[in-house]
């Protein structure tokens, strides 16, 4: 985690450093897709274009073995800001304790 003092950004050793592949590039669209989990819970990460060309963030999330859940599906302005948010949510999971499944184990 990293934190403000006296302007200067301080790392958390307690905290792992997350990291992630790098989305793939379409034609000015944003395909990617992650997922992180703890012992009893998951978080799916998915980012791509709606039926108006939209690009979507969107988050699903939920207890394993249960059918309890919840999604949020959100509309970004550009890329930069599709990214931004990516890079804040991938941020937010290492915070809580999640870990992320390796590419391809994601559904």
């Amino acid at each position: 985690m990293h934190y403000l003092s006296q302007n200067r950004f301080i790392e958390d050793p307690k905290v792992p450093i997350m990291t992630f592949k790098p989305p793939v590039m379409t034609d000015y669209s944003l395909q990617f897709s992650a997922r992180f989990e703890t012992a009893t819970r998951y978080y799916v990460l998915r980012c791509g274009n709606d039926l108006l060309g939209d690009l979507v963030v969107s988050r699903f999330w939920g207890g394993k073995g249960s059918w309890l859940g919840g999604e949020k599906h959100q509309a970004t302005p550009s890329l930069e800001a599709a990214l931004k948010l990516i890079a804040q949510i991938v941020r937010t999971r290492g915070r809580r304790g999640y870990n992320k499944v390796p590419h391809g184990a994601e559904f």
